[in-house]
């Protein structure tokens, strides 16, 4: 978990978690939930400590400050951060995994586990207060990056079975040829 954002880690591993408890295997459960929480609760407690004036000098936050309804402007943010997020990735990767969500009634458990964690994160930071519209990339997605890139494979699979082999190949080596233009 991070020092200043317990909510990655949580918000990626959610899905996963969930799945373990709705197979009823509780002694995993119940391990999970505990480890969980109380990583949590400790990040959280020195959120708040450090929040509180104690090391930063200033101010009284609290877990609900942290969270707002989103409004027009937090639509608007969550809009350009998700573009921002998909001009920084190769267009491959994009088409691929809106191939994979566009199939996942098709994915085994863990394939749609990865997708609801990229859903549930993007999803939970549209009611975060404090947004990330500047530095390099949509920072709050860095977490299911790696999701991503596995579900751009399934895509990629879905894609060779519904085209031929050497026209998906020709999609591919150009989106990585356009990619490396634009980034030289």
């Amino acid at each position: 978990m991070r020092l200043h954002n317990v909510f990655f880690l949580a918000l990626f591993a959610f899905p996963f978690l969930l799945r373990v408890a709705l197979t009823k295997r509780w002694g995993k459960t119940f391990y999970f939930a505990f480890v969980y929480a109380l990583g949590c609760c400790v990040w959280l407690a020195w959120l708040v400590y450090v929040s509180n004036g104690v090391a930063s000098g200033g101010g009284e936050p609290s877990l609900s400050s942290m969270f707002v309804l989103p409004g027009l402007t937090q639509v608007l943010f969550q809009t350009m951060n998700l573009c921002l997020m998909i001009s920084w990735q190769s267009y491959a990767l994009v088409f691929l995994v809106f191939i994979a969500f566009a199939t996942k009634k098709k994915r085994t458990a863990l394939e749609q586990d990865l997708i609801w964690s990229c859903l549930i994160t993007f999803l939970f930071y549209s009611f975060f207060r404090t947004s990330q519209v500047n530095g390099w990339g949509y920072r709050y997605a860095y977490s299911f990056l790696g999701n991503l890139v596995l579900l751009s494979l399934m895509g990629w699979q879905e894609l060779r079975r519904h085209i031929s082999e050497s026209r998906a190949r020709i999609l591919l080596e150009s989106s990585l040829a356009i990619a490396l233009l634009i980034q030289l």
